[in-house]
């Protein structure tokens, strides 16, 4: 469980109900898939959201190459990152995407990747970690287990550098379902569902 200002984290309603204040347009008339249009839209809610919790909210953040993991892997910027403004305190690191089926797991697994090595890096650990995903329906899940492990044990880069898994951090996965728009070619956010577990 987390406290304070992140504990909307902890509500999918609640979660639901800011992204419905935040972008009114995403629950109603919807967005065309087109390109990254709804990727955007949903790195818009995430700072906007970071930022109505009261932290600094910045998008597409490279994370500085500092640590003992400053050089394994590749570079990492996340789609949002939030510092408390006292003092640029991290806090948590965004990372969102798409998933359409099996073909889109190497896309996840790359982002949970993203947000171990941002970890290891960051000179204090943020206190959440967030990998969200949207879909079309809800029917298609990806093995959210495999993703909890890669965050959790670490992984070997490409280059047969081992990362460890993240120790002091909370992972949390969002599924942020779309339903289609009636008579159009867009797609509404519908519902935000945490999962915990596959």
């Amino acid at each position: 469980m987390i406290d304070g200002s992140l504990q909307v984290l902890n509500s999918e309603d609640q979660m639901l109900e800011f992204a419905t204040s935040l972008l009114p347009a995403w629950s109603t008339i919807g967005f065309r898939d087109f390109g990254c249009t709804i990727h955007s839209v949903g790195c818009s809610y995430f700072n906007a959201l970071g930022e109505r919790l009261g932290y600094q909210a910045i998008s597409e953040l490279p994370i500085e190459q500092r640590g003992d993991y400053a050089f394994v892997g590749s570079d990492v910027r996340c789609d949002s990152a939030w510092f408390t403004k006292q003092n640029f305190t991290l806090t948590a690191l965004v990372e969102f995407e798409r998933y359409v089926g099996a073909t889109d797991m190497d896309d996840l697994i790359s982002k949970v990747k993203n947000l171990a090595l941002a970890s290891h890096r960051s000179a204090s650990p943020p206190v959440v970690s967030i990998l969200a995903y949207w879909t079309k329906n809800s029917q298609l899940l990806p093995d959210h287990d495999h993703l909890r492990s890669i965050f959790r044990s670490g992984f070997e880069t490409p280059e047969r550098q081992r990362v460890p898994g993240v120790r002091n951090g909370n992972l949390r996965i969002y599924q942020l379902v779309h339903e289609a728009v009636e008579h159009s070619d867009r797609w509404r956010l519908w519902r935000v569902k945490e999962r915990t577990t596959t």
